[in-house]
């Protein structure tokens, strides 16, 4: 998807084309969130899901960064799936870090997959920086 919208000339020709792939891909005219989260929680485990009830207090949309950070989207691919500006992904991210503890330019992504081999409830322990 992302890729289609960096072809397209300008911003409204490009949401067009997002809109006929959702539209081939899910039947209708937006990406649908769930078959996107279904398949990353299953591929890491139910790390999504763990992650979701550990820390609560994260926002619906820096949840979703973080589950497409572990699958492994680029920023830019985050921000087609999620219909924000490509610039908002970075922010997002600076967010989740500061809540986490994790330095500013920390892995979001191995943060969780280095804890989500051990018991990552035990939020206390991982609040450490990663690299």
């Amino acid at each position: 998807m992302a890729q289609l919208q960096a072809l397209s000339p300008t911003k409204h020709h490009s949401k067009t084309i997002v809109e006929k792939f959702n539209h081939i891909v899910y039947a209708q005219d937006t990406m649908d969130w769930k078959i996107f989260y279904r398949t990353i929680n299953t591929h890491y485990n139910n790390l999504c899901d763990r992650i979701r009830n550990s820390f609560p207090d994260l926002k619906d949309n820096e949840f979703k960064v973080i589950c497409l950070t572990l699958a492994k989207f680029s920023n830019p691919e985050i921000a087609v799936i999620l219909n924000k500006s490509p610039h908002t992904i970075p922010g997002i991210k600076s967010q989740i870090r500061k809540k986490l503890g994790i330095t500013e330019q920390g892995n979001i992504a191995n943060f969780f997959l280095h804890h989500g081999k051990e018991d990552i409830n035990h939020k206390q322990r991982i609040q450490t920086d990663f690299k």
